[in-house]
């Protein structure tokens, strides 16, 4: 997995369990994780087209 769910999130998946909505648990559990992960690729790369812009400014000066 891409990362753990957080305590709230285990919390809602165990109550939509006891009620017998299994599929929606492991929705809820699965949406976030990807949700965090996209939020990160998305920096990681911003940092590296920031840094390639730094490196050009350098080479050009």
């Amino acid at each position: 997995m891409l990362g753990s769910p957080t305590t709230k999130q285990r919390e809602i998946a165990r109550l939509l369990r006891a009620v017998g909505m299994h599929h929606e648990a492991e929705q809820a559990l699965r949406t976030d994780l990807r949700a965090r992960f996209r939020r990160g690729r998305r920096r990681l790369r911003l940092r590296s087209v920031r840094w390639s812009r730094r490196l050009r400014r350098r080479v050009r000066a």
